[in-house]
């Protein structure tokens, strides 16, 4: 690195510098030593570091997918000496910016989820306003910027100023129109996805909610109440249909244009996992991505609108040179307004995504609503189930009752203790043995006593074991939290 920076008397007209790594979350390919050579060689300033931070080893993207711009422009009082071995006057527009785009990545053949991944680039640049010489420096995660920017970089003619500064904005387009382009297709992509999961939901809704049975009431966004269906007719009408709606979605998705084995494989998993369990799972994780990609297109209009408002400034000023103000004034109006276009497609795009997330928790609310009503039916069910047994179960005690006390008369008189008149000598019709009485009582007194005993104790430990499991669980819970707070 050495070698190569330092294999000219001066720095050339334009260096590109491109920091790279494996993956969006892998070390990036260049040592600590070779950074600070790297940075302290161009008079990079220290602020740039906070984009640095932002890559590295981690299990996931970190920083909320941040992205913002940072103006260090060094013309009105220069912080930087003149080194005229090296061509460079001391007086530069310098700024960074880390922008966020969507970019296709591999999709494991196991895996549901989409294969869009949201990437960063953290870009350093630095013009000379004296000379033309412009350094850029590019962090990113693999090398599709690095093979765009060589493919479209504008040449540079020599000892042009306005030419320079002309191919400057150039370049900065080359990086707004990454983090732009690919919006469209996600969108579409997204979009796609999200009829797929919500087609059951429509289906039913169309077929349900329109009906005078069911009662819609509005609780936050969305909910239905299937209170109003207390007819048993309404009861197997709804079944009917949960039953044939299968049916009907994959006739649809057949006819409407999917690759081969797509729905075949969704409704193989939908017979399998049921209704709302194939459905739920991916509108909660598309409600969850469509935050996350909200938020990144909402920094990148910020970050490209304060491009835009530094140059439309730096037209003003008078301290960039007569030969670099001649050009400047036109160059930065056409390069302003790309810029300002750029924005506004990013502003539709963030407008579609929003529009999309309230259709995913409409979805997701529709479907929790049958969810609640599924849960409904089977405790109606459950309710009249335990019903029927609850009267079986009357008429058994109750037949019961009826004949207990005759089934212990019966069995007092077969146990020999009451003996009646079937032989002469009886001087009543029954006689009492009092001795086989008094056994009868020493046995069964004692007997039932310590069966209750034996209840009682086996009760009391059951309790005292779920006092201390519960008493143990709470104490967990607290220590829990303190750990939690500390």
């Amino acid at each position: 690195l050495s070698t190569n920076l330092l294999q000219n008397q001066h720095d050339p007209q334009c260096r590109h510098i491109f920091i790279q790594s494996n993956h969006s979350t892998a070390w990036l390919n260049c040592s600590a030593s070779m950074l600070k050579l790297l940075f302290t060689f161009h008079q990079v300033d220290p602020s740039f570091l906070e984009f640095v931070y932002t890559f590295g080893s981690h299990d996931e993207p970190v920083d909320a997918f941040l992205s913002y711009f940072q103006n260090e422009d060094d013309l009105y009082s220069s912080q930087l000496s003149p080194i005229v071995t090296l061509n460079r006057s001391g007086r530069e527009i310098r700024h960074s910016f880390l922008l966020r785009g969507i970019e296709i990545g591999p999709q494991h053949p196991s895996t549901t989820t989409d294969s869009w991944i949201v990437r960063q680039v953290g870009v350093y640049h630095a013009f000379d306003v004296i000379n033309g010489r412009t350094v850029w420096i590019t962090l990113k995660g693999n090398s599709r910027l690095q093979k765009v920017i060589r493919e479209d970089s504008p040449s540079l003619p020599d000892g042009s100023l306005g030419a320079s500064f002309e191919a400057s904005l150039a370049t900065h387009l080359i990086y707004f129109h990454w983090c732009t382009h690919s919006w469209r297709w996600f969108v579409r992509d997204i979009e796609g996805r999200i009829k797929k999961a919500l087609f059951v939901a429509k289906e039913l809704g169309q077929r349900e909610i329109s009906d005078d049975k069911i009662q819609t009431l509005h609780t936050g966004d969305m909910s239905v109440s299937f209170a109003g269906m207390k007819s048993r007719s309404s009861w197997q009408k709804l079944r009917e249909r949960l039953q044939t709606t299968d049916e009907n979605c994959q006739r649809t998705l057949d006819s409407d244009g999917n690759q081969p084995g797509e729905s075949t494989d969704f409704w193989h998993g939908f017979k399998q996992k049921g209704l709302l369990a194939i459905t739920h799972g991916p509108l909660t994780n598309l409600i969850s991505r469509l935050e996350e990609v909200i938020l990144v297109v909402q920094l990148d209009i910020s970050t490209l609108e304060d491009v835009c408002e530094k140059y439309e400034k730096l037209v003003d000023r008078g301290d960039v040179g007569e030969e670099l103000r001649a050009t400047m004034k036109n160059s930065v109006a056409v390069f302003v307004g790309k810029v300002r276009q750029m924005i506004r497609g990013l502003e539709v795009r963030h407008k579609q995504l929003h529009s999309l997330q309230a259709s995913v928790k409409e979805g997701k609310a529709l479907f929790e609503s049958m969810m609640q009503f599924r849960t409904f039916q089977a405790s109606h069910r459950s309710a009249i189930t335990m019903e029927k047994e609850t009267v079986s179960m009357h008429v058994v005690t109750v037949v019961t009752m009826l004949f207990l006390p005759a089934t212990f008369i019966s069995t007092f008189f077969q146990s020999g203790i009451i003996q009646l008149r079937e032989t002469e000598g009886f001087e009543g019709q029954w006689m009492l043995h009092m001795e086989a009485f008094a056994l009868y009582i020493q046995i069964c007194i004692p007997l039932t006593a310590v069966t209750m005993f034996v209840w009682f104790l086996v009760n009391y430990r059951a309790k005292l074991k779920s006092i201390r499991t519960l008493s143990e669980a709470q104490v967990n819970g607290t220590v829990d939290k303190r750990e939690t707070s500390v």
